[in-house]
């Protein structure tokens, strides 16, 4: 297929009324006006003539050559308070039985929350929501474009904590991420104390522990948050918390191990926000893709989360 070339300006428009006193012409009428959608990202041309595009050119030589301008604003909510027990509430443990859930919604949870699962098209139900659902803004009286809506996209990782010494007892979380894939990790505990783990949630679905213990634990959220898309790199990752640029120090980088394990990072990246959370700070994330991320589900998206 050859390329397709005109000599511009080029002019998308919507839903324009006819400007006043100008009756001869006419409005323009699209009933799916909508953003365009376009793959790997629009980018800015090479003006200079040794690199620039000229129609009828060769594929094999230098010219075509542009700047990727792959920015996106991903995250910009403000998350509910993190706590220790918002998912299950402080329990005595028996091996290989899942904790009991919270049965009522608060904290950042909604129970009774179902997502559709990416690898089938299943809808799963009975799951627990972390902050809100994940949304898209549609455009167009068909609504068949949809933009992902950054006020929704929150996602967390979790936490364990023990009552005492639980250090022996692994415990395997199960849910989905943001886009409905399911995900798997395991989480040793600790002794008196609160451990986190790597990845980020947007629904669960089980924590269940690898032994008995009267020792009791809870499981809870924390302000460890994910990005929306794949982070490689702390500079590709412009983070604003409580309207601060944040530190290099606060970043971990998507793990990019392949294929991914139950105790691997998260494949996106994450951020870990202080002061706290509270459901008045915001988070905005404001991602740039790299030119070789583009384009490609593992470059923009991460490798399959890995799941048991």
């Amino acid at each position: 297929m050859t390329a397709s070339h005109w000599s511009g300006p080029i002019v998308v428009f919507g839903n324009e009324p006819v400007p006043s006193g100008l009756t001869n012409i006419s409005a323009g009428r699209n009933p799916d006006v909508a953003p365009s959608l376009f793959w790997g990202s629009p980018g800015i041309l090479d003006p200079r003539s040794f690199y620039t595009y000229f129609p009828g050119q060769a594929a094999n030589n230098q010219y075509g050559r542009g700047w990727i301008s792959p920015d996106v604003i991903a995250l910009d909510a403000a998350p509910a308070a993190a706590g220790t027990a918002t998912i299950a509430a402080l329990q005595a443990l028996t091996a290989a039985t899942p904790m009991t859930l919270v049965a009522v919604s608060g904290g950042g949870i909604t129970v009774g929350s179902s997502t559709r699962r990416q690898t089938d098209g299943v809808t799963v139900t009975g799951l627990l929501l972390i902050d809100v659902a994940p949304a898209a803004t549609a455009f167009g009286s068909s609504g068949m474009i949809n933009i992902w809506d950054p006020t929704t996209l929150i996602t967390r990782a979790v936490s364990i904590t023990s009552a005492a010494n639980i250090s022996t007892v692994v415990f395997t979380v199960r849910g989905y991420d943001l886009y409905g894939m399911p995900q798997t990790e395991t989480i040793t505990g600790v002794n008196a104390n609160t451990v986190n783990g790597k990845k980020t949630w947007k629904y669960i679905a089980s924590v269940t522990p690898s032994a008995t213990s009267a020792s009791t634990a809870s499981v809870g959220t924390t302000d460890i948050f994910g990005y929306p898309l794949r982070v490689d790199r702390f500079a590709y990752g412009y983070t604003v918390w409580n309207n601060l640029a944040q530190l290099v120090a606060q970043f971990t980088a998507a793990d990019t191990t392949s294929p991914a394990t139950a105790t691997t990072g998260d494949v996106r990246g994450t951020y870990t926000a202080t002061p706290a959370a509270n459901g008045t700070i915001r988070l905005q994330a404001f991602i740039t893709i790299p030119v070789a991320n583009i384009g490609s589900d593992v470059g923009m998206y991460g490798v399959t989360p890995y799941t048991a």
